[in-house]
């Protein structure tokens, strides 16, 4: 008991600020701690289960909460906290799951940048309404003594100073706070005073929502059979709690001799045969419910797939600043597979294995179609290699170790092999290529075999038909019979193919893209990269929303506003054109999209690379348009 209650309040008190996988290293800590210090507890207690009230999970899971562990441990934060949450939301689910589970008390939303914050806040105050501040990336000294909660009494009244105000307090008034800025920095002196809660999504997180998602969607009798279960494991380990606090009860209420108390006795033996029969009940439960477990899991490739994939394009902002993608972009792509999908719709929901490989197949190919239009065309090769990789799972390793090699550069600064290589007809970084391929134990062999084999691979550096001039022997010929022996037959073509695209980035790079693509053939299916030309229209009525503006980039000395012109003509849309860069086009853009946002029209802003910071400020503006909810579905901004 002690041990579980020292780690349920270190929990409450601390652990909100990490991500997932921190908060298991936490909990093994302290646990090591506990252990060291001789105190007891339970090896198997799940907080998750612990903490919260069986209904509590499924009435927050009813709230738009994500079923995850990451979301599951934060509402059990949320729901005891006593300093007021700083919650870290990027993808907005705390947002979404505080507005729907505080509607019935009327929740009310405002940041600082709001002309009527002291209004609301003062509102919130006094008749004890939750509220909830946005981009809270900084903290307005207004909120001090609410954050300390400097209460006073007065007259039987209790009172609270905000600013220059004395201001009724209601008891229950609450407040949360959120940022959407992952990287935002917080003093210690604001850190101390709030609880921090931490909604960034982690990849084993993202798996387990897109797995109860796919469950839902495919199988939905599964899905209500283990959250019918869940529940009523949940009242089982409850109703024990109960027989063992009556059985204690009992006990110490007993008086004189234990044994010759008859109707003691009596109590204990209906107590021990109640606790008996919900034991072989939950057992029961524990075995169909580990059957269900076994239908879940034919999805868990499809939810480890489908997380990676949004990572890898998250990874994508390391190859060019302007690639974000959100986490709502990317779960509208998976929705829209799922339910609006001609193809998909035709196979019939009773067959699931059919449906479970095209759904597979079929989101890698709209991912790609959604993305590839934001990549510039020297980016597109290398976003599809990643999608390769993640589609060969974690089973080729082999092949994965040459795939992440494709797509990285070299990490040698400098090359220690002769210049002279093949009569000098190698530039610098295809030494450093070179080089590091031969470090590795499967090309051991490849310098030494050019250097004595080396009018063969000159014939390669000037064949038109490269795949054909390929000379053979140059790999490690017993690392391949290794290899082959733990692949099956498309997974040794995929590594010939991944073995001779290597020399063909090498040694003849201009011939990459036309070798990648056959390789992404094979990987992800027939045309998986002829894309349809970009339909703007489709986009923007389809695939936008007012929350997103879309951004037009286009090369220097082209302007793109055209497109929007030829859009709203043939749409029959208006709009206001806004050229940005002075002060005037600055307010002149705010009045438009107040007024757009109102009745539903458009607002194209020019030249806005001249002002990124104030991009910054849009972003939130909008935000807090959707927020107030003065913002129409027709409202777009470009």
């Amino acid at each position: 008991m002690t041990g579980d209650t020292l780690i349920s309040g270190a929990f409450l008190a601390y652990i909100g600020f990490f991500d997932h996988y921190y908060r298991k290293v936490l909990i093994n800590y302290w646990r090591d701690l506990l252990e060291n210090a001789g105190l007891l507890y339970r090896s198997d207690l799940f907080l998750t289960d612990y903490l919260p009230k069986p209904n509590e999970r499924f009435l927050w899971q009813a709230n738009r909460l994500p079923d995850d562990d990451l979301c599951t441990e934060n509402a059990i934060i949320l729901s005891k906290f006593n300093r007021y949450p700083l919650i870290i939301d990027p993808a907005g689910q705390a947002y979404e799951f505080l507005l729907s589970f505080y509607k019935d008390r009327k929740i009310m939303k405002t940041s600082f940048a709001d002309d009527a914050f002291m209004k609301n806040l003062e509102t919130a105050l006094r008749f004890g309404t939750p509220l909830l501040v946005q981009d809270v990336e900084k903290i307005d000294p207004i909120l001090n003594s609410v954050l300390n909660k400097e209460l006073y009494k007065t007259g039987g009244r209790v009172l609270i100073r905000v600013g220059d105000q004395e201001i009724d307090f209601a008891p229950t008034f609450t407040m949360f706070m959120i940022t959407r800025d992952s990287n935002a920095r917080f003093t210690p002196d604001l850190c101390s005073r709030v609880t921090f809660v931490n909604f960034t999504v982690t990849p084993s997180s993202l798996e387990e929502q897109c797995l109860n998602i796919y469950l839902r969607n495919e199988r939905p009798e599964t899905d209500q059979k283990r959250i019918r279960l869940m529940k009523l494991q949940g009242e089982f380990k409850v109703k024990l709690r109960e027989l063992e606090d009556q059985l204690l009860n009992a006990l110490s209420n007993a008086t004189g001799n234990i044994l010759d108390n008859l109707e003691v006795i009596k109590t204990l033996q209906n107590l021990k045969d109640e606790a008996s029969g919900v034991q072989r009940e939950m057992e029961d439960s524990e075995k169909v419910l580990e059957e269900v477990k076994q239908d879940t899991e034919v999805y868990r490739p499809l939810a480890v797939a489908t997380s990676k994939i949004f990572f890898a394009m998250g990874s994508m902002s390391q190859v060019y600043f302007l690639y974000h993608f959100s986490l709502a972009f990317f779960m509208d792509t998976v929705y829209s597979l799922l339910n609006e999908n001609r193809k998909l719709a035709e196979i019939s929901k009773s067959d699931y294995t059919t449906r479970l490989a095209f759904i597979y197949q079929e989101l890698f190919r709209l991912i790609y179609q959604r993305v590839t239009h934001t990549l510039r065309n020297q980016d597109k090769m290398i976003f599809a290699l990643r999608l390769a990789q993640i589609k060969l799972g974690s089973g080729a390793a082999a092949c994965q170790d040459l795939l992440t090699q494709l797509i990285r550069g070299s990490s040698i600064i400098e090359s220690k092999l002769s210049p002279k290589i093949l009569g000098g007809k190698l530039s610098t970084n295809q030494l450093k290529l070179l080089e590091e391929v031969g470090n590795s134990q499967r090309f051991n062999d490849l310098v030494a075999h050019i250097e004595s084999n080396e009018h063969e691979w000159l014939q390669l550096l000037k064949a038109v038909n490269v795949e054909d001039a390929i000379p053979k022997g140059w790999y490690n010929n017993e690392y391949e019979s290794n290899l082959a022996s733990t692949l099956n037959p498309h997974e040794k073509e995929i590594a010939s193919s991944l073995r001779d695209l290597t020399i063909i980035k090498i040694l003849r790079p201009d011939r990459f893209k036309q070798a990648a693509e056959k390789l992404i053939d094979k990987i992800l299916g027939e045309n998986f990269l002829d894309v349809p030309a970009l339909n703007l229209g489709y986009v923007v009525e389809k695939e936008s929303n007012p929350k997103s503006p879309l951004l037009l980039c286009s090369a220097p000395g082209f302007d793109a506003s055209y497109k929007v012109d030829t859009l709203a003509r043939d749409l029959n849309k208006k709009y206001e054109a806004v050229a940005i860069g002075s002060s005037e086009g600055f307010e002149q853009a705010d009045r438009a999209i107040k007024q757009a946002a109102k009745v539903g029209s458009w607002v194209l802003l020019k030249n806005v690379h001249l002002a990124p910071a104030w991009l910054q400020e849009l972003e939130k503006k909008v935000h807090g348009l959707q927020a107030h909810d003065v913002i129409t579905h027709l409202f777009r901004i470009s």
